[in-house]
C-alpha cells in the first residue's frame, strides 16, 4: 500500500505531450480522470491500491500537465491518444476505469480497442447517451455548437472562470455540485482546486460530451452510433446515490441497456455519496475495484 508513483511523459505521433502517473507492477489498471480534473485528483486512490496492481493514470490532452496543441471534437480522439500511450509502454491488455467524463472515454476505448480491454469500470460515469446540454439552465434549446456553449448564460461563467483562473468561483461550484457530502481535507483542497484550473479545453470537452452517444437512440443533439453492441469486456458500474452532476438514473439506464444486450454488467451504488466517490467512499471504492479486477 502507498506505493511510489512515478511521473512520466511521452510524445505522441500527433505531437501532444502526455503526462501520466505509473505505479505498482503486475496486472494493469488504466485509470482515467473526469472533466475539470486530472490524474492529480486520483493520487490518494492510486496509493490505496496494492503494489501488485500497475496503475497507469494519464492526464488527458488539455488537462493537468499534458499539452493541448490540437483541439478536439470527440472523446474518440482522447481514446486514440490513450491507445498510443499504452502502445508506447508495450501494454496490450488491461482493465480500464473512468470517472465521469473518463467513463465516456473508457466506453469509447472499450469499443475501439475491445481486444485490449479486459474489464471496464464506470465510476460516476457519463451516460451512454453522453451529456447533451440545453440552454437557459436546461429549459431551452439544445446547444449544438461550441459557440452556443460558450455564450450560454449558465455555462459562460464556468468557462470564464478557467480563463480568469477564478479559484473562488470553482470552489463554489465544487462545494455545491461535486463535494455535496464530504470535502477534501483543508491541506489538500487548495491544490485540488489549482489542478482543476489547469484544464485548457473546457468548452471543447462540453461539446465532445454532447456528441457522445453510443446507443441506438437520439440524445437531442445526435443520433446514436449503437456502438455499445461492441463492448465485450465485463462492466462494473459504481455510482453515488446523491450524485448531482450525473444523477443515478443515468447509471441505471446504462445498466439496463447493457443487460438488454446480454452484456456482463454489475452495479454498486453508494448512499450518502455524490459525484466524487474518491472523497465520499475511498475505502469501499477501492475494495469494489479490486474485487472486480480479481473476479
Amino acid at each position: 500500500m502507498g506505493q511510489l508513483i512515478n511521473n512520466k511523459k511521452v510524445i505522441l505521433s500527433n505531437g501532444e505531450s502526455i503526462f501520466y502517473r505509473d505505479s505498482g507492477a503486475g496486472e494493469v489498471l488504466v485509470l482515467l480522470h473526469g472533466n475539470m480534473t486530472s490524474s492529480f485528483h486520483l493520487i490518494n486512490f492510486i496509493q490505496s491500491l496494492p503494489d501488485n496492481i500497475r496503475v497507469i493514470a494519464p492526464d488527458m490532452r488539455g488537462f493537468g500537465q499534458s499539452s493541448y496543441l490540437r483541439s478536439i471534437n470527440s472523446l474518440t480522439e482522447l481514446s486514440n491518444d490513450l491507445n498510443e500511450l499504452l502502445k508506447q509502454l508495450n501494454i496490450n491488455h488491461y482493465a480500464i476505469a473512468g470517472w465521469s467524463m473518463g467513463g465516456g472515454i473508457a466506453m469509447q476505448h472499450a469499443i475501439d480497442y475491445k481486444d485490449n480491454v479486459t474489464k471496464l469500470m464506470l465510476i460516476s460515469s457519463v451516460a451512454t447517451t453522453g451529456y447533451p446540454l440545453k440552454g437557459n439552465a436546461g429549459q431551452g434549446e439544445y446547444l449544438t455548437s461550441k459557440q452556443a456553449i460558450a455564450e450560454d448564460p449558465m455555462l459562460a461563467p464556468v468557462i470564464n472562470a478557467f480563463s480568469e483562473q477564478n479559484t473562488a468561483f470553482i470552489q463554489a461550484v465544487w462545494d455545491m455540485a461535486v463535494y455535496n457530502h464530504k470535502k477534501p481535507n483543508e491541506t489538500e483542497y487548495p491544490a485540488l482546486l489549482e489542478d482543476v484550473l489547469t484544464q485548457v479545453n473546457i468548452n471543447d470537452i462540453y461539446y465532445a460530451l454532447s456528441y457522445f452517444n453510443i446507443t441506438d437512440t437520439h440524445n437531442g443533439i445526435i443520433k446514436g452510433s449503437n456502438l455499445i453492441n461492441n463492448i465485450e469486456a465485463p462492466v462494473l458500474i459504481l455510482h453515488g446515490e446523491d450524485d448531482l452532476v450525473i444523477p443515478l438514473i443515468n447509471a441505471r439506464k446504462t445498466q439496463d441497456l447493457l443487460l438488454t444486450l446480454n452484456k456482463s454488467v454489475e452495479i454498486y451504488t453508494y448512499p450518502d455519496s455524490g459525484h466524487s466517490l474518491f472523497i465520499d467512499q475511498p475505502e469501499q471504492l477501492a475494495q469494489q475495484v479490486l474485487t472486480f479486477l480479481h473476479s
